[in-house]
């Protein structure tokens, strides 16, 4: 747990079934892109990393790659140089995570075109998004897409499977 000492929270099947249930109600990632690859750093002990991204991998037939930087200082390099080289189909992280990316896309216009080449979606997750990283990113995909990407936000708690709310239709703010 990030509060306190770790603790075991019981996850069912039906929860599972019910959670990607729910997000295809929302977003049909089967739609996106036929190269479904994803690089992605949530360890297997959070309930999204474990549950939900690790099963929607499976449900969608995706290559997922492990990313061993952080969206941290000293640990996030580790990320941009795999980014560079996974390209993934859809991106997840938190404001801390796109606040440093957003700083490397402005720093490194070649980055920005290899990244935003195969990125369809992006998810922010754990806090509010601020509007200045949110459009400083929609910029950028502007910049090398000629278009907005969509832009999910989710918010849940580990009881529930992860999300429990989630922001997936067009806005012009976080």
């Amino acid at each position: 747990g990030s509060t306190g000492a770790p603790k075991a929270v019981t996850i069912t099947q039906g929860m599972m079934c019910a959670a990607h249930a729910m997000a295809h109600q929302m977003i049909d990632s089967r739609a996106e892109s036929h190269d479904r690859v994803l690089l992605e750093w949530l360890p297997w002990s959070h309930v999204a990393g474990g549950t939900a991204i690790f099963n929607s991998v499976l449900e969608d037939g995706a290559t997922l790659y492990l990313d061993d930087g952080r969206p941290m200082l000293g640990a996030f390099d580790e990320t941009l140089r795999n980014l560079q080289e996974v390209q993934p189909f859809r991106l997840g992280n938190m404001p801390i995570g796109y606040t440093m990316l957003l700083q490397a896309l402005e720093r490194d216009e070649a980055f920005g075109r290899k990244l935003f080449s195969k990125l369809l979606r992006l998810t922010s997750m754990g806090a509010r998004l601020p509007d200045e990283v949110y459009n400083g990113i929609q910029a950028q995909a502007i910049q090398h897409t000629g278009y907005r990407l969509p832009f999910t936000s989710a918010y849940g708690s580990t009881e529930t499977t992860a999300a429990v709310s989630c922001v997936y239709w067009p806005t012009e703010r976080a």
